[in-house]
């Protein structure tokens, strides 16, 4: 794929791996992808949209705790960063390469990247995206050096992350993003990842309790709404015993499961829960469960069975108290 400049910014080839279809959640996570130590002031921190919904960068800054010494590794602690402010938006699926003003290799890295004063460390120096409160957003390079080498973040780790993990980069020689082919993952200003897109069911409300009838009497029923998204199969409902019963009718149909559809990844369905008439007398505490593939969830339910009132009512019986004269 050929990357498209932009103000600066590079068109990433995205890979996505959709384990399950289905719409996303909307939103934005601005990650460091790559950063490049070479020779003199050639210094570069390539920064990536990878959600997926476009991000308002000046919402965020690049931060630099630098080290008085160029030996040693990287660290945050007793240190007083600096800070760069970021501008412009960044469209999902887009890198942008910040570069040290005086950067001039390798050339088509010089040639489009955006000047930051940032863009101005050693290898010890550790680095930072952070919020408008200097809240820490994605870490890079606590506890190594990087001094002359190039690190290119791994496809499977396009989530920023408050802790370094040099276990989610790719280290190499700063030559090697200087021959790097457009489109290959140590370019500098693209950016290859890979989106593991997880099912998910939820319910409103989280729980049903408080249902309450009499022995042999099934209760009234109460509704929570399932949604789900992701999703690969139909929604498998079950309760865990003959004490409850579901429906998607508040009146009618009630049983011990049903199975909900999955349209386009997604589900959207009002279920009534009861207790049912063959409920053992007592406090009542049973769930209903939902799988649909890897994705599962349980709603407790809870209630009483009490006994039947008898009536005290009997027969009246008319008494003469009448006294003889």
């Amino acid at each position: 794929m050929k990357p498209r400049t932009a103000l600066g910014a590079r068109v990433l080839a995205v890979r996505l791996l959709f384990l399950f279809g289905g719409a996303t959640a909307t939103r934005a996570d601005v990650v460091i992808s790559q950063v490049y130590e070479g020779q003199e002031s050639d210094r570069y921190v390539e920064v990536s949209n990878t959600g997926n919904a476009p991000v308002n960068l000046s919402a965020y800054k690049l931060a630099i705790w630098r080290k008085s010494k160029s030996s040693g590794d990287a660290s945050i602690d007793g240190i007083t960063p600096s800070y760069a402010a970021l501008s412009g938006t960044l469209a999902a699926g887009v890198t942008i390469l910040l570069k040290n003003a005086d950067a001039n290799a390798p050339s088509y890295a010089a040639d489009s990247g955006v000047a930051n004063a940032s863009v101005d460390f050693d290898g010890n120096d550790a680095i930072a995206i952070v919020d408008s409160g200097n809240a820490i957003i994605d870490l890079f390079g606590v506890g190594i050096n990087n001094r002359g080498q190039n690190f290119s973040r791994k496809p499977t780790a396009p989530s920023a992350a408050t802790v370094f993990n040099a276990g989610n980069w790719t280290s190499s020689s700063y030559s090697v993003a200087n021959s790097a082919s457009p489109g290959t993952g140590n370019y500098l200003g693209f950016y290859s990842f890979t989106v593991v897109v997880k099912p998910v069911l939820t319910f409103a409300p989280v729980a049903v309790a408080g249902l309450s009838t009499t022995l042999g009497t099934a209760s009234a029923s109460q509704s929570y709404a399932v949604a789900g998204s992701n999703l690969a199969s139909p929604v498998s409902v079950a309760v865990s015993d003959a004490a409850i019963e579901i429906s998607t009718n508040s009146a009618a149909g009630f049983t011990n499961a049903v199975m909900l559809g999955v349209v386009g990844g997604s589900v959207s369905q009002t279920l009534h829960v009861r207790i049912s008439a063959a409920a053992p007398l007592g406090v009542l505490s049973a769930s209903v469960t939902h799988v649909s593939g890897t994705a599962s969830a349980v709603l407790p339910v809870g209630g009483e069975v009490a006994t039947a009132s008898a009536s005290k009512a009997g027969p009246r019986v008319a008494l003469d108290y009448s006294v003889p004269a």
